[in-house]
């Protein structure tokens, strides 16, 4: 805890003096958000007379990229697990093919546009991992601590994004990308989601996955895909009066 409070104020002390201070959010234990998109578009606005490329910092993972930042790294898979259960998922990186014909997958996806829109988002999530990478080594600085940082595009993929690699790590998840994490990873893994929220959604996950569930089998561990078969009114009505249903964030 002490060292949390040593961290917390890293996330303000930028050397731009005239950029805004980020937002912050205590998750875990050991766990802080930081909504950093104010210090990013400051970076772009000051950068927009010679429009430099940015790239990610050295060793940083970049889910599915073609070449690894750093040669002595492998990239080819990543394990997505869930401590509480135990249960976890082996996701291979540049295996995109199959999971792209499917119907889910193509609608989750379309929503983050063209190439042309894709360049926009992996400049602004270059320059946010450069900025992750200041309060990285900052932290280290001051704490003594190594830490592992997900750049994404909302609170919920960056904190997924912070534990495809581990130890001492700076990732980043492309939103159009996220549906290979996403679908197969365990309902539990997604933050604040608790065993009291999982008891609840049960049924309906029952009702609504019978036809996957090996003929009525009890499933080792449900997936968010699971979750994407149950109709949206569903959940809420399982969820009705539940915590579950505040926001976050």
């Amino acid at each position: 805890r002490s060292s949390d409070l040593l961290a917390l104020p890293t996330f303000g002390d930028r050397e731009e003096d005239d950029v805004s201070p980020c937002t912050t959010k205590k998750g875990g234990m050991d766990e802080m958000y930081a909504d950093i998109t104010a210090a990013v578009q400051f970076y772009l606005d000051q950068q927009q007379s010679h429009l430099s490329v940015v790239s990610p910092p050295d060793g940083t993972f970049v889910y599915g990229q073609d070449e690894p930042q750093s040669s002595s790294q492998s990239h080819s898979m990543v394990c997505i697990r869930e401590d509480q259960s135990g249960a976890q998922v082996q996701i291979n990186t540049r295996n995109h093919t199959n999971k792209q014909q499917t119907p889910l997958y193509r609608q989750l996806m379309s929503q983050w546009g063209n190439k042309h829109l894709h360049e926009k988002y992996r400049q602004r999530l270059h320059v946010a991992s450069t900025l992750a990478n200041q309060i990285k080594k900052k932290i280290k600085e001051v704490t003594g601590f190594t830490t592992c940082m997900g750049v994404s595009v909302s609170p919920m993929l960056s904190k997924i994004t912070s534990d495809l690699k581990k130890p001492n790590s700076l990732n980043i998840l492309y939103p159009w990308q996220s549906a290979d994490i996403i679908l197969p990873m365990p309902l539990r893994k997604i933050p604040e989601l608790g065993s009291k929220t999982l008891r609840l959604l049960t049924p309906c996950l029952e009702e609504y996955n019978y036809s996957a569930s090996a003929g009525g089998t009890k499933r080792d561990y449900w997936t968010c895909s699971d979750l994407l078969n149950v109709p949206r009114n569903a959940i809420l009505s399982a969820l009705s009066g539940s915590k579950a249903l505040e926001t976050s964030w």
